[in-house]
């Protein structure tokens, strides 16, 4: 009897102790994810070029930050983007991922495998005016700029929970949304230009109805071309039926080339190449800035002519 009761002694205290260990290293993990060592950079991790040009605006100069873009700058969108097991080393050691969201990154769950730490900043959660089934909201200057508030907001949370100063972050942050409102500025003296002019356009991207709808342009037609996309005859024709020689035919500098030769010859539509800013041979700070501008200018010059 006595014999059965030390037993039952000694498991107890052994399952309290396992028990006591188990809790304490998981407090210890909990306690190094919130606490790097001194020295350990606080690595973000964008998904693509619209997502990067924010990060390495609002966190340049801020001490003891690393920003890395997951994705190759040629990748263009993450439709059918599969991450190799490089990147998915990345997102394993990464404290944050900045993405666009929306359904972009469809890999998102892998990206949750293999770091059960990782806080994912989903950018279109903070998108007010976008549009249903089309999660290309960085080709809206007003909608880019509500994805720069989101990774404002969110990164200033978490680098206040590591410890890390934010003053640096928010000075960043005002100065890129004030470009941002010069961007925008520029975009509604065009719109005010085509308002006037009343054109009219058919997209080649399916992106573009962003860019289309803040400038006022009524869309006629929108097919989605890419390297696997073939047009058929009839879509072709009904193309060029709401096609006339005001008009537009907007294609990226990639896809679709020949498709606007083609429009603009047999209906003398105008072609406007816009560049969706996901293709970058170098990405920098000023990347979104430049090739949005690129587009008012493209645009602007194809209505004068």
């Amino acid at each position: 009897m006595r014999k059965n009761q030390t037993a039952k002694y000694c498991f107890v205290v052994l399952l309290s102790l396992v028990l006591i260990l188990a809790t304490l290293l998981i407090s210890y993990q909990a306690y190094r994810s919130n606490h790097p060592k001194k020295g350990q950079e606080f690595q973000v991790v964008t998904s693509f070029v619209p997502m990067y040009t924010i990060a390495l605006n609002l966190l340049d100069g801020v001490e003891g930050v690393s920003v890395t873009n997951l994705s190759s700058p040629k990748t263009g969108c993450l439709h059918d983007y599969e991450p190799t097991p490089a990147d998915l080393k990345i997102l394993s050691t990464c404290d944050v991922f900045v993405v666009n969201g929306g359904g972009m990154e469809a890999f998102l769950d892998k990206a949750r495998e293999q770091n059960e730490n990782l806080t994912i900043i989903d950018t279109s959660k903070g998108v007010t005016d976008g549009m249903e089934d089309n999660a290309h909201y960085w080709l809206s200057v007003s909608c880019y700029q509500e994805q720069t508030e989101k990774v404002k907001t969110e990164l200033k949370k978490k680098l206040e929970s590591r410890g890390l100063p934010t003053g640096r972050l928010m000075e960043n942050s005002e100065a890129y949304l004030k470009k941002l409102s010069k961007l925008q500025e520029k975009e509604q003296e065009l719109y005010q230009i085509l308002q006037k002019e009343g054109r009219e356009a058919v997209l080649l991207q399916e992106s573009f109805a962003y860019l289309a709808r803040d400038l006022g342009v009524k869309v006629n037609g929108v097919t989605d071309l890419d390297e696997e996309r073939q047009v058929s005859a009839k879509e072709v024709a009904s193309m060029m039926e709401v096609l006339s020689e005001d008009d537009m035919v907007w294609a990226d500098p990639v896809y679709g080339q020949n498709m606007q030769s083609t429009l603009a010859k047999q209906t003398g539509a105008k072609k406007v190449t816009v560049d969706p800013v996901t293709v970058c041979s170098d990405v920098d700070k000023d990347t979104y800035l430049e090739r949005m501008e690129e587009n008012l200018s493209t645009i602007r010059k194809a209505v004068s002519r």
